[in-house]
């Protein structure tokens, strides 16, 4: 096979990473006979505690708290009647904020498979996902295959990193501002440049260095920042295109595949860049366009 100008040729069942250089319900109940007894459900169980530091125990107020609960796999025909008569049968989704003692409470319906998360969204807060200890599973804060009781002691341990305000302003290679560029930092709901250039985050990460990506229609960068830092000014790029052969274990092109590039900032982590579903020609080969000089793209 005649060589391709590409920046790599990849071969299927294999893991691969792209680093860009500069240079290249159920129904109703059945009917019953008349003298089957109805059947009635269970009252409503709670599901309720507290989130705590998990190093300082204390208490930690404004948490936001996801639960999901579904009828549990294998329940009997009669508990799943119970279920269609309290409006069961589909997931049961709830929020709860915890109050100034750091407490929460849920009303869960019997007999479910119920899972707790934390919700880092809001920006205001968030999870250090480096912290390890036996029993810590942050942000999934609690899980019953079968909650058929009340559970109110329910403990969530927390480790939060250290947040601060953090602005900066975004410009191209000549200086002129970039205006509605998206700035992402990982774990954090991203911002919006403004007509100026300007952007900030009322809480990012200070207690480590990390990286901020910025994606316009036709610039972008990924911009380090240090511990601590406050200010950040920025020079945005062209953004790249490279073509790409993929073939397959025996060397032949893998023509037709569909796969996602995912713009990566770190191992597994989603970084977020839109129009990413590709698919390769006859050949094998596949165009990509809208490419970050110097990210990290794999494909799946």
């Amino acid at each position: 096979m005649r060589p391709l100008a590409c920046l790599a040729s990849i071969v299927l069942g294999s893991i691969f990473c792209l680093t860009v250089s500069a240079a290249e319900v159920p129904s109703g109940p059945a009917s019953q006979p008349a003298t089957t007894k109805r059947v009635t459900s269970k009252a409503r169980l709670e599901l309720a505690g507290q989130v705590v530091d998990a190093d300082t125990d204390q208490p930690l107020p404004g948490i936001r708290l996801q639960m999901n609960s579904y009828p549990r796999q294998g329940t009997t025909s009669a508990v799943a009647q119970a279920f269609s008569l309290i409006g069961g049968g589909v997931p049961n989704n709830a929020t709860a904020t915890t109050d100034a003692a750091g407490r929460f409470t849920f009303a869960v319906k019997p007999n479910c498979q119920v899972q707790m998360r934390v919700d880092q969204s809001g920006g205001d807060y968030l999870i250090d996902q480096n912290y390890q200890r036996p029993g810590y599973d942050g942000m999934f804060a609690f899980h019953s295959q079968d909650f058929s009781e009340s559970k109110t002691d329910v403990k969530v341990k927390l480790k939060l990193r250290k947040l601060a305000p953090l602005s900066g302003k975004v410009v191209d290679s000549s200086g002129k501002p970039v205006a509605t560029a998206r700035v992402t930092i990982q774990g954090i709901s991203p911002v919006t440049t403004d007509a100026e250039g300007n952007f900030s985050f009322k809480a990012a990460p200070t207690d480590r260095a990390g990286e901020l990506t910025v994606l316009s229609a036709d610039l972008g960068v990924i911009a380090p920042f240090a511990a601590g830092q406050k200010q950040i000014s920025i020079t945005a790029v062209p953004l790249v295109a490279r073509e790409l052969l993929f073939t397959t274990p025996e060397g032949t092109p893998a023509d037709k595949l569909s796969f996602t590039m995912t713009l990566q900032s770190g191992p597994g982590a989603f970084r977020g860049q839109a129009d990413n579903q590709k698919e390769t020609d006859a050949e094998g080969k596949c165009h990509l366009d809208k490419l970050i000089v110097g990210g990290k793209y794999s494909a799946s």
